[in-house]
């Protein structure tokens, strides 16, 4: 499945297993109807294989059905290495328990911000979450 999927919240939860108001606040949000996990995008999360372009495709899938209430991004159990990346609008990224998001140590990996006057030289790196015209945001472990 490389796309988010339109869930029934109560039917996939029944069929998970997952029928209490507890296993809700374990990861599951009724109020997000396009819902994958990062796994869904073929990412590895061995703390070794970088996911800067699984979370870009997730994103990118995200865009598309963004309109129908938003999406959800669940980060299942594992160490996620990854470059910096955008969070866009009516979108949550949900770890589930022992996710973990690292952040790459090579900053000749990090884009550079371009220099502005009131910090000059222009070798900051960028973040590694940026947001951007944001309405609605959310990050949830």
């Amino acid at each position: 499945m490389n796309s988010f999927q339109l869930h029934d919240s109560k039917t996939e939860r029944l069929r998970e297993g997952r029928t209490s108001a507890v296993d809700d606040e374990a990861g599951w949000n009724p109020n997000r109807k396009h819902v994958a996990k990062l796994t869904d995008f073929s990412g590895v999360g061995d703390g070794m294989t970088l996911n800067t372009g699984v979370f870009a495709a997730a994103m990118g899938n995200h865009i598309q059905v963004a309109g129908n209430n938003g999406a959800m991004l669940i980060v299942p159990a594992g160490r996620w290495l990854t470059r910096p990346f955008n969070l866009t609008s009516t979108f949550a990224l949900f770890l589930e328990h022992y996710a973990v998001i690292l952040a790459a140590q090579n900053l000749n990996e990090w884009s550079t911000i371009a220099p502005l006057p009131s910090y000059g030289r222009g070798n900051l790196k960028e973040a590694l979450w940026l947001f951007d015209e944001i309405l609605e945001r959310r990050i949830e472990a």
